[in-house]
């Protein structure tokens, strides 16, 4: 097999996340080794025969290196889901403590402040299961950081469901409050910050099946 042959090979089986570095740095490796079969004296063919055989069979080349690449993405995504369930506390503390006034009543009503404790335990219990999947993801143990992820989503999504509860009951108490344009900052940044964890769970489950599948062939 010629190099150009290989790596249109290789090129088939790579999934699509660096392959085209990998594929710039798997012919810069081909050709060098083939120039360095044609000065032992071989000619054009053999060199390059040569050389495409010691870099080894295609599909266990791009079996480890979607392994490796399945790694790396499992930890950004991890990344990712972290940052935006810390970014909850825009919509949690940081656009209502800029924004709204103090609500005008001299005792908090106690389903309001319970609503409003439930909120924040479940938006840290999001961040440390965020930051367990992160330190999963360091740790290269994949198949717990999709089941930390998951289990922060859930969090995050009850946050919200708890939130919206929350809003209607303190307009309801309280309804001079003027919250509707905290509304209009907040409802967008929680439910991105929702989508970014669904998304991020998503990906972190189909790259540790990706990484599952390329150990199990080796």
């Amino acid at each position: 097999m010629r190099v150009d042959e290989y790596l249109a090979e290789l090129a088939r089986r790579l999934p699509r996340t660096r392959r085209r570095r990998f594929l710039m740095e798997a012919e810069a490796h081909l050709r060098d080794a083939a120039s360095a079969n044609l000065r032992r004296g071989l000619d054009a063919d053999a060199a390059e025969q040569a050389a495409v055989e010691s870099f080894g069979d295609p599909a266990v080349v791009a079996r480890r290196f979607a392994a490796v690449t399945a790694i790396s993405s499992v930890r950004r995504a991890s990344l990712v889901a972290l940052a935006a369930v810390v970014a909850l506390v825009l919509p949690l503390y940081g656009i209502p403590e800029n924004t709204l006034p103090a609500a005008r009543w001299e005792v908090k009503p106690t389903d309001i402040a319970v609503l409003q404790g439930v909120a924040i335990a479940l938006w840290l219990a999001a961040i440390v299961l965020a930051a367990l999947g992160f330190g999963f993801s360091l740790a290269r143990h994949t198949r717990l950081v999709a089941g930390a992820l998951i289990a922060a989503t859930t969090a995050v999504a009850g946050f919200l469901a708890v939130g919206v509860v929350l809003f209607a009951r303190w307009l309801a108490e309280a309804p001079w409050t003027p919250l509707w344009p905290f509304l209009g900052l907040a409802l967008p940044i929680s439910a991105g910050c929702l989508g970014v964890c669904v998304a991020a769970s998503l990906w972190v489950r189909d790259r540790s099946r990706t990484l599952r599948d390329a150990l199990e062939q080796d």
